[in-house]
């Protein structure tokens, strides 16, 4: 089983004059965010991160994987919901022609719902039932999450 890593190195930096935090990331040049801690920052950065990820999916753009090993600098995962709703297009990509169908049948949802659960839109599909398509069609989902108290440390240590 091949696992894909959707998270991504953070750059971040603390503004002289404000004192806000503002964190880049090297493979979304198009995804910033910002806050008055290092903690707002990275979860606004996750935030507009997700925003980015299902806007690609939905016009066909390339969703880059992180590093196979993530090194000691920062990195921000991208939500478990956009990650499963890739995972998931990138299975019906590679099963062609009746992978819907075939999603619907295994699972017991109709065309309609599994369709909503496949398009890059958020609405119409809650992370609960992508969870349960996820194994289904031979997935598995890996929980990501921020580790806010060592960043909070981190941003009273930078202060």
């Amino acid at each position: 089983m091949t696992m894909t890593n959707y998270t991504y190195r953070a750059e971040h930096s603390r503004d002289e004059d404000d004192g806000r935090y503002l964190v880049l990331l090297p493979d979304w040049p198009e995804v910033a965010g910002d806050g008055a801690t290092l903690l707002e920052a990275f979860q606004d950065i996750r935030s507009a991160l997700e925003e980015a990820a299902l806007g690609r999916l939905d016009r066909g753009e390339d969703i880059p994987e992180g590093p196979a090993r993530p090194g000691k600098e920062f990195h921000i995962p991208l939500t478990s919901f956009a990650a499963m709703k890739i995972a998931l297009n990138r299975w019906a990509f590679r099963e062609g022609h009746g992978a819907q169908a075939k999603l619907a049948r295994l699972s017991g949802l109709n065309k309609t719902q599994i369709r909503r659960a496949l398009s890059p839109s958020t609405g119409g599909v809650s992370a609960s039932r992508l969870e349960a398509l996820m194994p289904i069609a031979g997935l598995v989902a890996v929980p990501t999450f921020l580790q806010a108290q060592s960043l909070e440390e981190d941003g009273r240590a930078a202060g």
